[in-house]
């Protein structure tokens, strides 16, 4: 399944996150990047598209950040149009 994960953080914790992200972030092998980490310009928000048969593996791959960022995960399905 795929989840849309959205964020958002107070802008002291951004240096914080991005030490997070290059020194102790490693995403889960069951967890797939669909669509990459995007930050918003000008603010402190972000997204990114993942998918996972395991809710497990995706909480783990947050659990990192959570003293610093407030997470909204969205389950995703796939809308096919003719």
């Amino acid at each position: 399944m795929k989840f849309l994960i959205e964020w958002e953080t107070k802008p002291e914790d951004r240096k914080t996150l991005l030490k997070l992200l290059r020194e102790d972030y490693k995403q889960p092998e069951e967890v797939k990047t669909v669509f990459p980490i995007h930050n918003c310009v000008g603010s402190a928000r972000g997204l990114a598209i993942a998918e996972t048969d395991s809710i497990e593996a995706l909480q783990k791959m947050l659990d990192v950040f959570l003293d610093h960022v407030s997470y909204v995960v969205t389950p995703l399905f796939p809308v096919k149009v003719k």
